[in-house]
């Protein structure tokens, strides 16, 4: 099964070579050495301007922990609005609260985003082929149970992986590395490269089946 291949690049000759040698994507950063910082727009631009290849920006203001102040936050507002507008096609962000917990509103926001018909190319694994990638979504939220959340998706079909793939950029978003409004870009972009990664199949089940004359619910409980 295909994949896609993205490559960590810091300068216009390591983005050259990554290109040349086959990247689906490119995650643009500065200053490797300490983990990456957020690329300068120079760089951005001189990229840009050789090649429409999918570009996330890595943002992150500082190296250490990912536990940033107001003043930082606005830091990253800007330098999003900044690189979005030089062509980069998404953003790599890591920020947590102090208890390290996945933000759940932010999850919720971006699940919103998939209802209703589109195109979910985006969320369809690299290499499989079907005739066509609409689909419509009638339900997609997240609830908690405990400690655990549960993402619950009703359509009228899925490609595949999709639903793994939602997920995966869901989980993305919830850890900070990218905003509820990469979901909505993502599924408007209709780009494999502009959604999140494959989320492992541990966890997901099929609930229920609707035809307009059989339901599975008729002869099998519902449970999760």
């Amino acid at each position: 099964m295909s994949g896609l291949l993205e490559v960590c690049v810091d300068s216009l000759a390591s983005a050259r070579a990554a290109i040349a040698g086959g990247a689906d994507r490119l995650e643009l950063c500065s200053a490797l050495a300490v983990g990456g910082l957020t690329p300068y727009t120079e760089l951005l631009r001189q990229i840009r301007s050789e090649s429409d290849i999918a570009i996330r920006c890595l943002i992150r203001p500082r190296g250490g922990d990912f536990l940033y102040t107001k003043e930082e936050i606005a830091m990253l507002a800007s330098q999003i609005e900044n690189l979005g507008k030089l062509g980069a096609d998404g953003f790599v962000i890591g920020c947590l609260n102090a208890e390290g917990d996945l933000d759940f509103d932010a999850m919720q926001q971006a699940a919103a985003y998939a209802v209703g018909e589109h195109d979910f190319a985006a969320f369809k694994a690299a290499g499989s082929k079907v005739d066509s990638t609409v689909r419509t979504i009638f339900r997609s939220e997240w609830t908690k149970q405990g400690n655990l959340l549960h993402y619950d998706v009703e359509g009228n079909g899925f490609l595949y992986n999709m639903v793994r793939i939602l997920v995966g950029t869901m989980l993305d978003i919830g850890l900070g590395r990218s905003t509820p409004e990469s979901m909505k870009l993502a599924v408007e972009g209709a780009k494999r490269s502009l959604a999140g990664p494959t989320a492992p199949p541990e966890g997901l089940a099929l609930v229920r089946v609707r035809y307009q004359d059989f339901d599975t619910a008729d002869y099998v409980p519902l449970t999760r």
